[in-house]
């Protein structure tokens, strides 16, 4: 059942991602120029909670400075036992890397933080299913690879705590094992 669900998300990626490079072929930005494009949207998949969770990431941001990015975040994490839908407000920081070589310039480390809501469904396939919502606090940390200066290709982990036990969760992790972002 998960089979079909984690080969529309991969082949949707894919395609986002061609779109995206597509899209974004033109003059390059000058070096000190990049990262300046003020918004951005990101997509990922990965997994969560335990391997066999299916984790879909959707973002979007805007750039108040170089080194500061916020926007929502929206994180799906799907398996046979466990749904959960977690919608944040998240704050990127990245860490420049400068005076180095053009290709190691274009990697972007950052660290995030997080605030909103989970909803959890645990044991989705019983009667009487187990749902709640709760707060949700996260911090992580990963980077963006500019391909291009309006591209890029990444990883990113956050660290999900739930203050109060919900639906029997109060921590999840999640693995957005590889982004797609585009920034104009």
């Amino acid at each position: 059942m998960m089979r079909p669900m984690v080969t529309r998300g991969v082949i949707g990626l894919a395609l986002c991602l061609a779109a995206s490079l597509a899209a974004a072929a033109g003059e390059p930005a000058a070096r000190e120029d990049r990262q300046t494009l003020p918004w951005g949207v990101k997509g990922g998949v990965g997994f969560s909670a335990d391997p066999s969770a299916f984790l879909m990431g959707l973002e979007g941001d805007y750039a108040f400075t170089r080194e500061f990015r916020a926007g929502p975040l929206l994180q799906i994490a799907a398996s046979d036992r466990r749904l959960i839908v977690a919608p944040t407000a998240n704050f990127r920081f990245y860490l420049p890397i400068e005076d180095a070589p053009a290709a190691v310039e274009r990697l972007n480390p950052f660290v995030q933080l997080g605030l909103g809501f989970a909803y959890v469904d645990r044991e989705r396939r019983r009667r009487h299913d187990d749902e709640e919502v709760g707060f949700l606090m996260n911090a992580g940390f990963g980077f963006d690879y500019m391909v291009t200066d309006r591209v890029g290709l990444g990883s990113h982990m956050l660290f999900n705590v739930l203050p109060r036990d919900t639906a029997g969760e109060r921590f999840f992790f999640s693995w957005q094992v590889v982004t797609a972002s585009v920034r104009f």
